[in-house]
């Protein structure tokens, strides 16, 4: 009994093995609740958007008030600002590790849940087209870029930083414990670990219009559910998201890798 406890209480196997498990479980609960397309259905990517949107999405017009912004306070909010920046680069100093681990615990969640239910969804039938492939198979890629450049971030973060971090306040962790490439190495690292969650987010909300738009063309008892997944994430209905995503992931892999970002600023 204690060896199980502490093989469920160990964090290497929940990020290993618990992760994957939750999301293949998700895919398989999800996924396996909706039946095949009927033949009457569309099969391309475009022409479901199409359909999708004539019966879901309300079109809202109307302009939006427009916010006076008060430039006496410019000022006080740019040192708020870089206070809440330093306060961020100590914090991230002192629980990267833990930082490091839930983000990958994500990328093997949604890996998982992906890969679940894109097999279950092909045995369904529901792959009309190759669109459905690329749209799905695509943010699967990404994903697994971002576990390269998670890993990276692991074996390039210096643990003697969270050391230090952990002895000294924000402001002097940064203004006096760092060197000048220290600081310009803490500054673009935690850049680039912002734009890895924001791939993630991309990549993980992608992957769910597309498979909640690829719901739509049947009945399940989850019909529900699957609309309002495609009406909350409808912005991933183009190709702009693939864009954006792919340029946070390079921002993200030359601010985290120590030769690129940081090198080359110094």
């Amino acid at each position: 009994m204690d060896f199980l406890s502490g093989f469920l209480q160990n964090s290497m196997i929940q990020g290993l093995v618990l992760s994957p498990l939750i999301g293949a479980l998700l895919g398989v609960l999800f996924s396996g609740l909706s039946s095949s397309p009927s033949q009457t259905v569309p099969v391309t990517i475009i022409k479901t958007r199409e359909v999708y949107r004539e019966k879901v999405i309300k079109e809202y017009s109307g302009e939006r008030p427009k916010r006076q912004s008060d430039n006496d306070d410019g000022l006080g909010w740019l040192c708020l600002l870089c206070l809440g920046a330093l306060f961020i680069l100590w914090k991230y100093a002192i629980h990267a590790e833990q930082i490091q681990y839930y983000i990958g615990s994500s990328i093997l969640t949604i890996l998982s849940f992906s890969v679940v239910t894109m097999m279950i969804s092909y045995f369904k039938g529901h792959f009309t087209s190759q669109e459905w492939w690329l749209y799905t198979v695509a943010p699967v890629g990404i994903l697994m870029a971002c576990v390269y450049v998670l890993n990276l971030a692991k074996n390039s973060f210096d643990s003697r930083i969270t050391e230090v971090a952990m002895n000294n306040s924000f402001m002097g962790f940064y203004l006096e414990d760092l060197s000048d490439y220290g600081k310009v190495y803490m500054l673009v690292h935690v850049f680039g670990v912002v734009f890895l969650v924001i791939v993630v987010a991309l990549t993980g909300l992608s992957l769910l219009f597309y498979l909640s738009l690829m719901n739509q063309r049947s009945y399940s008892s989850i019909q529900r559910f699957w609309r309002w997944m495609a009406r909350i994430t409808s912005f991933f209905s183009g190709s702009g998201w693939l864009v954006l995503a792919i340029i946070c992931l390079v921002l993200s892999y030359l601010g985290i890798h120590p030769n690129m970002a940081a090198a080359w600023i110094m």
